[in-house]
Parts: structure tokens; C-alpha cells; sequence
């Protein structure tokens, strides 16, 4: 399955998730930005947010302030303590098309990797990286265990905005895996980039898909449920593995 699709609309997820009420697991969460979006498309939602960029979480605190969302300021990873942070910088040229906050577009921060950056020095070009110390590191796991949330039919949504951490996260969350519907994460991979197929690596490490595959079945069986722009890949848990 080759076929790219633009990206997944609130009526999408509506119909996907078939509930008002969903648990939803955001990872590297930002300014908000789609956090503000599910908020509006799922009026019961509960959501749990990890950034760990100082900047991303102050542009989240002035864009989110809502009693559904709780957010966990640490980068999720596959241990509890600290690794060193790769901070992004840069001014985006004017020319650029980016529909993001005003402050990014002067100092971009959403780059920034628990993963040393590779190519992304060299792609897009105006965007430097500073190691800025050491960032606090939570796995999932230990954070969402079942018996803190109400509801026992696990996480719906896991959403992974990593930048090349993938593998990071989902190696501390295989009890969450094993009870999340869906699985929605970014990925390197040349074979499967529909453009630029010859962009380099990005981030040190940075999975391709076949490594996240192998990785989530681990924890259980997944199905491949679409490609979305942006090198984006929709897992859904299967229903034979949600019933056990």
C-alpha cells in the first residue's frame, strides 16, 4: 500500500474513534496546535500532552487552557530520567509556507529531538540545532497506567510527533500499546516517501516503518490503515487483540 492521502479531517477521526468521549495520548504536543482541534471536535474528550521544549510549552500554556487536557512536561521515552536535548533553531524564510504561530516562524522549535539531528542540518537549510542540556524523560508506561483513568478500554488515540523518537517511545509503552485502538506516527523511510525520496535521514536512528511495525507487535497485532502527508502512518490495533 503506496497511496497518500492529505491528512485525516475532524470527520475522520469522529468516525474512526465512533465516540465523543475518547482518551487521547498526544506525544510532543507543540504549541497546542492539534490538541486545539481535537478539544473541538470531541466535546467528552479527555487528553494527555508530553513536550518537553521549554518554548513549545509556553505557547501551549498561553494556547490551552482547558480542564480536559493534562500535560506532561517531559520528553516520553524508553526510561525514566534525563537525555540530552537537540534544540531547533532558526528564522523561517519568508518565502516559506507555514501555518504556524507567529513567535516559530523567529525562533523555530519544532525540530527539537531527544535524537541528534543528521540530515536536518542540511534540509531545509535554515534550521540549526543546539544540544541544550539534558531534558527530563517519562515512559508512558509509567505515566498511563490503567488504574489512574476511569474508563478501562485503554487509549484510543496515541499521536507521536517525535522528530526520529519514535522508536524511543513506543520501547517504554508496550502496556499502553496493548491497550490503544489507534496508532498515528511520523516516519523516515525512503521507500515510502512519496517526494524527495532522496532526502537523507533526518535524525540519528530515526526509524523507518518496518522497524515500527516490528517494534508495536510486540505488544500486539496492528493493521496498516493508511499513508497521510507529512510521512505519516495510521496503525490500528486488531480487534481480535482488543477483545483479549
Amino acid at each position: 500500500m503506496k497511496t497518500w492521502r492529505r491528512g485525516l479531517t475532524d470527520e475522520d477521526w469522529l468516525r474512526l474513534l465512533g465516540r465523543t468521549d475518547p482518551l487521547i495520548v498526544e506525544v510532543g504536543c507543540n504549541d497546542g496546535t492539534d490538541t486545539r482541534k481535537f478539544l473541538d471536535t470531541f466535546p467528552e474528550c479527555r487528553i494527555i500532552c508530553f513536550e518537553c521544549d521549554r518554548r513549545a510549552i509556553a505557547m501551549f500554556k498561553r494556547n490551552i487552557n482547558d480542564p480536559r487536557v493534562q500535560l506532561v512536561e517531559a520528553a516520553a521515552a524508553d526510561r525514566n530520567g534525563f537525555t540530552p536535548w537537540f534544540a531547533s533553531h532558526g528564522e523561517v524564510p519568508k518565502t516559506a509556507i507555514c501555518h504556524v504561530a507567529p513567535e516559530s516562524l523567529l525562533d523555530w522549535e519544532k525540530s527539537g529531538s531527544i535524537r541528534r539531528p543528521t540530515g536536518h542540518t542540511i534540509e531545509p537549510g535554515w534550521c540549526t540545532f543546539a544540544e541544550e542540556g539534558s531534558v527530563q524523560t517519562v515512559t508512558l508506561d509509567s505515566c498511563l497506567q490503567p488504574e489512574r483513568f476511569p474508563r478501562s478500554a485503554g487509549v484510543d488515540l496515541l499521536w507521536l510527533d517525535v522528530q526520529g523518537a519514535e522508536a524511543d517511545v513506543i520501547k517504554g509503552a508496550w502496556k499502553t500499546l496493548a491497550r490503544t485502538r489507534y496508532l498515528y506516527t511520523e516516519f523516515y523511510d525512503r521507500e515510502f516517501r512519496q517526494q524527495n525520496a532522496d532526502l537523507p535521514e533526518l535524525y540519528e536512528g530515526a526509524p523507518g516503518l518496518a522497524e515500527i511495525i516490528g517494534l508495536v507487535w510486540q505488544a500486539s497485532q496492528w493493521d496498516l490503515r493508511g499513508f497521510f502527508d507529512g510521512g505519516n502512518v495510521l496503525l490500528e490495533r486488531r480487534q481480535e487483540a482488543l477483545r483479549e
